[in-house]
């Protein structure tokens, strides 16, 4: 729908899509919103989980990343840092783990992609296909060129959807990327836990040296639920946790 004429080319206009909605029992969590401005259609991807995930506010956004920087790991010696892998528990767990990583990235960076998961084996890589991401710490414009061209790219072993629900293993980290890189664009996937991931990660490798940007990948992983803070401490692991 990008690109569409508006039939008022200079009024601004908001719709819910309702079916591309999501309500948890508690009120809709999961909006899109065609934004028609200037004669152009933008398809626009707002918060999606509630506030006890991350907050609601830029200023407490920043106020969180500035009591964390000092505890942030050295980088001496380190240089051209291009991939990490972070927890996606909400901030309260590990929020300061997600933006120690982020910080060791390079600055000069293009495009930062997230690697999702919740994905079950043998399920379609999901896709975050919305052309902006609106963040309580900004707004992030979607890298869709790289996007589309890992699309073409795809092997016909690997299906790809459009992703349609409320899912934490990207969001949580989009906000502190949306504060620390606020001038890159983004891409997003949620891949499924069997060897397609390895493919599809191949084929991200590839295309993004097609493209010759400079991209900076996180993967996004449960690490463990395991412990009191996660109330998951089963009767038989209390002789050996």
């Amino acid at each position: 729908m990008v690109g569409l004429p508006a039939e008022e080319s200079n009024d601004t206009k908001q719709c819910r899509n309702d079916e591309d909605s999501v309500n948890n029992g508690n009120g809709l969590l999961h909006k899109i919103y065609y934004t028609v401005n200037r004669g152009l259609v933008v398809n626009i991807r707002n918060r999606a989980l509630p506030e006890g995930w991350y907050p609601s506010s830029e200023g407490e956004i920043r106020e969180l990343l500035s009591e964390w920087k000092p505890k942030f790991h050295s980088r001496v010696g380190l240089r051209d840092i291009i991939a990490g892998i972070v927890p996606h528990a909400g901030w309260v767990f590990c929020g300061s783990i997600i933006a120690d990583v982020l910080s060791s990235f390079q600055k000069n960076l293009e495009t930062i992609i997230v690697l999702g998961g919740h994905n079950s084996p043998g399920g379609p890589v999901i896709e975050y296909s919305e052309d902006c991401w609106s963040l309580p710490s900004g707004d992030l414009s979607r890298d869709k060129g790289l996007s589309e061209r890992v699309k073409v790219n795809l092997s016909e072993d690997i299906s790809m959807v459009g992703e349609r629900s409320v899912d934490n293993t990207v969001e949580v980290i989009m906000p502190l990327i949306a504060v620390m890189y606020p001038d890159v664009k983004w891409a997003a996937w949620r891949l499924p836990s069997d060897k397609s991931s390895i493919e599809f990660g191949k084929i991200l490798a590839s295309t993004v040296k097609e493209t010759g940007k400079r991209v900076a990948v996180i993967g996004s992983t449960d690490l463990t639920h395991y412990g009191a803070n996660y109330g998951f401490t089963p009767r038989e692991s209390l002789k050996s946790p």
